[in-house]
């Protein structure tokens, strides 16, 4: 019996399927918004914001992912050319997968860090 996963015709219609989804996404075919968030090291590793401390008063607020009104987020890997979008909706759900982070400064951020493989963790449990 032949192996499907490596059948032509069955791929050739599967790839067509991401094709159209990447082209809604470019040309505003589907309902899209994206936040876009730049890495400084170029790693596997994403930072995931999920509260925030304006002015660093000592009130933490729901921030970040938490609010955000966008269908997507993108995160721009360092200066490697590299973009990784994501439904923002499988980010909520990969924060299961994240150590907990907090920053400092003006505006200090609680957050999750969500390793790659945390995310396609997360993508295996939901339809694409």
């Amino acid at each position: 019996m032949k192996d499907s996963r490596f059948d032509f015709l069955v791929d050739l219609p599967y790839g067509h399927e991401a094709e159209r989804y990447v082209e809604q996404l470019v040309t505003g075919g589907a309902p899209f918004s994206v936040e876009v968030k730049r890495k400084r090291i170029p790693d596997w590793q994403f930072y995931i914001e999920t509260y925030q401390n304006p002015l660093n008063r000592g009130t933490w607020v729901p921030s970040g992912i938490s609010t955000t009104q966008a269908t997507h987020q993108a995160f721009v890997i360092s200066d490697t050319g590299l973009v990784i979008f994501a439904p923002t909706a499988l980010l909520r759900d990969a924060l299961q997968y994240g150590k907990p982070k907090e920053t400092g400064g003006d505006n200090p951020t609680r957050g999750m860090l969500v390793h790659a493989q945390g995310i396609m963790h997360a993508a295996s449990e939901q339809p694409f």
